[in-house]
């Protein structure tokens, strides 16, 4: 086990020096853990570039393997603990941008003061992205749409709304709430791919498709800044707008898009104790989260 964390760890800091100090090793020591485990499997797994150390081909084959192991084993030690009554563990996390932005920073803030030997993983995705990690057993709990969720349980926490974004000055931001159909000739950024998106099948209903006019993936920020620049309109999560430091018109739709955000899992009786823990007192504070 201890070469899979060696491994882990020169990918988490890209470099062979830093895994050692933070692992309390030599450097020499960590790569020959390395180069013992790629003996022992038959196939190099990092190569070393300007940058850092990375994974090969062969290797992004093998490690997301290697994770879930690590994974498994930490939910061992934890459930031990469990058993024994000490409030330790890890809450693995999922989330669409908006949430782990605006959402998850002050609940865990909270959380922690009350838990402080509890941590966090936290891995952020587009709909099909959080679905995955929570697939893999990369994740415990996910928050993300629940129109969304595929095959999973699911509690609904909060309903938002989406919103138009529009360049200053755009002309339709002469109007309080802009019809749909007055979107039929602009050029547009959708951000979502994949099976369900809340403004796409919004637009579809109405017989509306928009045509990317730039490819952006999960990034609500290259969106705003494009939208900025005056080169497309989109329609984000009003969540996601907050606190924007873009120079953009923002408005509702007629009809409005909603998107309902909630707690997503693969079997709620099997979280682990730490997550289950953390879901009641996300559950408890949503009303008070903007």
């Amino acid at each position: 086990m201890n070469r899979y964390i060696a491994l882990k760890t020169v990918l988490e800091y890209g470099n062979f020096s830093r895994a050692a100090e933070v692992l309390g090793y030599t450097q020499p020591a960590v790569s020959q853990m390395v180069a013992s485990l790629e003996a022992d499997l038959g196939v190099k797994l990092l190569q070393r570039t300007r940058s850092g150390a990375v994974l090969t081909e062969e290797g992004k084959e093998i490690y997301p393997l290697i994770e879930q192991t690590l994974t498994a084993n930490a939910r061992i030690a934890e459930k031990a603990q469990e058993v024994q009554g000490l409030e330790t563990g890890t809450v693995r996390i999922a989330g669409i941008s908006s949430v782990s932005t605006h959402w998850l920073p002050p609940v865990i803030r909270a959380f922690t003061e009350e838990h402080p030997n509890i941590r966090f993983q936290i891995k952020t995705g587009n709909f099909a992205g959080v679905l995955e990690l929570l697939r893999t057993g990369m994740a415990d709990l996910a928050f993300t749409s629940v129109d969304a969720c595929g095959p999973y349980q699911w509690e609904l926490l909060r309903e938002g709304q989406m919103l138009l974004v529009l360049p200053q000055g755009h002309p339709l931001a002469a109007l309080k709430t802009v019809p749909l159909e007055a979107l039929r000739e602009e050029p547009s950024i959708l951000l979502e791919r994949g099976d369900f998106h809340e403004p796409t099948r919004a637009l579809v209903d109405l017989g509306i498709y928009f045509q990317n006019i730039i490819d952006v993936e999960n990034d609500d920020h290259t969106i705003m800044a494009m939208v900025e620049q005056g080169l497309c309109v989109s329609i984000l999560s009003e969540l996601m707008l907050q606190r924007c430091r873009f120079q953009i018109e923002t408005r509702p739709t007629e009809p409005p898009i909603l998107r309902r955000i909630g707690a997503v899992y693969r079997d709620k009786d099997a979280l682990p104790a730490a997550a289950r823990r953390f879901l009641d007192f996300f559950r408890e504070r949503i009303e008070t989260l903007i």
